[in-house]
């Protein structure tokens, strides 16, 4: 929105007036950073990974950016195939801001508030602006990142939907509905009920199905 902002290890500043002398203001509740490559500045926002969690600053305050799928993460434990996480690169690409902590890296989508992790470490991150696509270090090799036309062996990546709790009241489960567009890659499903994984099988799509 026209503002320039100035994030240090503690605080996170707002610069006012476009000529000397200028003006800092430490904007309150608004912790800093020291992962200085994961400050992005994004149509939602500024998104940086602080000193305690991964933070969207809106323009009036910064906030927990949707930890609840990678909370234990964030907190030093780590969960299924992840380990625990504190991003050191990131940008912003297709809604998704893209974060690494050189072994794994996660996506948060602003638009939806989903997480998903992507399967491969990566050392450095950036986005061409005039082509939208992701340019990523990947074991001291310049890639691009998760290319669409690109035929060959694709990247395994979970994602976890939201969970319902329907309390003590007996319930019976009739349906389960997948609606996906794979582009012909291949979606394992899979329904967790009452911590007992089961398999739904393998769905695979060219169209919206």
């Amino acid at each position: 929105n026209g503002s320039n902002y100035v994030l240090t290890e503690a605080h996170l500043y707002i610069i006012s007036n476009t000529t000397e002398p200028f003006l800092s203001r430490d904007v309150l509740g608004s912790p800093g950073t020291v992962q200085p490559l994961t400050v992005v500045p994004t149509p939602y926002g500024i998104v940086y990974q602080s000193l305690d969690t991964i933070r969207l600053f809106n323009g009036l305050s910064s906030v927990p950016l949707h930890p609840e799928a990678i909370l234990p993460l964030l907190r030093g434990h780590g969960g299924e195939n992840l380990t625990a996480f504190v991003g050191t690169v990131a940008t912003y690409a297709r809604d998704e801001y893209i974060i690494s902590d050189g072994t794994q890296t996660l996506a948060c989508n602003l638009r939806t508030k989903t997480w998903r992790d992507l399967g491969i470490g990566c050392t450095a991150l950036y986005t061409e602006p005039d082509t939208d696509e992701i340019i990523a270090t990947v074991g001291g090799v310049v890639k691009r990142l998760e290319v669409r036309e690109l035929a060959g062996s694709g990247i395994a990546f979970d994602v976890r939907t939201g969970a319902a709790n329907f309390g003590l009241v007996p319930t019976i489960l009739e349906r389960v509905i997948i609606n996906s567009h794979t582009e012909g890659n291949s979606l394992a499903a899979k329904l967790v009920l009452d911590a007992v994984e089961s398999t739904l099988g393998a769905v695979s799509h060219t169209t919206r199905s």
